[in-house]
């Protein structure tokens, strides 16, 4: 018998008996009450019992028909839980990436960003690299990243044969102090070089590249100044910055609490906003993905720059 019921039929009945009425089964299934009328009377011929009771409009169900929607019921059920399954993975993206970051951009948008997007592609993954600009860049021209984000760099230029980039984000940076670090070491008054590069300076890495794009941006040029610490995480020249170690370069996002709260001091020769590009870099010969194209232009809508 199994082989010649018709799954019109049973949804159907379940339509029916779920209404109590011809016209509402009818109205949900988007065919005529006719249609629906010979589909029950069709399967109570198969079946050979009787699963309705008239009374006026209504269709009372009968104990046979109480069993057989026991039966039916779990089926139309986990019909459409399988069929919203499938429709879902025909449009989720899967893959792996391998991406890296500098450690900011990475913690500020890159994993809320990953978040969001695998709430609706969850059968992607990734691996994720903090480091800094140089260090990716090797990585990707190792073939050990499939994209990075990087800052922007004067290295740009140089590579650009070898690997392609394309500006994400503009970071806005500021040179801050500690309130205590203030009041004790910064002259009152406006500062020029000579009074900046007498400050002690936390730079992020030996290769001074922030601070000394700050001194280039505002300056021209790059002073001679002292170092009291070096670190390799832009969060821990943050730290050290809060302890009073000196002054260091920091994006503006990561510092806006401490300066709205009158814990750090933000010092500048002017009005003038020193930005640095956040860049995405990958390699020049590589085509990218659909995966690696729909995540990298997830992340482009994400807010612009922070003010």
């Amino acid at each position: 018998m199994l082989k010649n019921l018709d799954l019109n039929k049973l949804r159907g009945f379940e339509r029916v008996y779920a209404r109590r009425n011809l016209v509402e089964a009818a109205a949900d299934l988007g065919v005529t009450s006719s249609a629906v009328s010979q589909s029950v009377a069709g399967l109570e011929k198969e079946i050979g019992a009787q699963l309705f009771l008239r009374s006026g409009k209504k269709y009372l169900p009968t104990l046979e028909a109480e069993e057989l929607r026991s039966a039916v019921l779990p089926l139309f059920e986990g019909l459409e839980v399988s069929l919203s399954r499938i429709r879902r993975h025909r449009h989720e993206l899967e893959g792996t990436m391998r991406i890296g970051s500098v450690p900011e951009f990475g913690s500020r948008v890159l994993l809320p960003r990953w978040r969001e997007f695998r709430e609706s592609n969850s059968r992607v993954e990734a691996s994720l690299v903090f480091a800094g600009t140089s260090p990716l860049l090797e990585k990707l021209l190792a073939n050990e990243l499939d994209f990075a984000f990087i800052d922007g760099s004067n290295v740009v230029a140089r590579l650009e044969p070898k690997l392609q980039f394309r500006e994400v984000e503009q970071e806005i940076l500021d040179l801050v102090c500690s309130d205590a670090y203030f009041r004790r070491h910064v002259p009152k008054g406006k500062l020029g070089i000579k009074e900046f590069a007498a400050l002690d300076h936390v730079p992020y890495h030996r290769g001074y590249e922030g601070v000394a794009k700050w001194y280039r941006f505002h300056f021209g040029r790059v002073p001679k100044f002292r170092a009291s610490l070096f670190l390799d995480h832009v969060r821990g020249v943050l730290k050290a910055v809060q302890l009073g170690l000196g002054v260091g370069v920091l994006p503006r996002p990561l510092v806006q609490d401490e300066v709205a709260k009158g814990r750090l001091k933000v010092l500048a020769p002017g009005k003038r906003i020193f930005s640095n590009k956040i860049l995405l870099a990958r390699p020049g010969s590589r085509v990218p993905n659909a995966l690696e194209k729909s995540f990298v232009d997830f992340v482009h809508r994400a807010p612009g720059p922070s003010r």
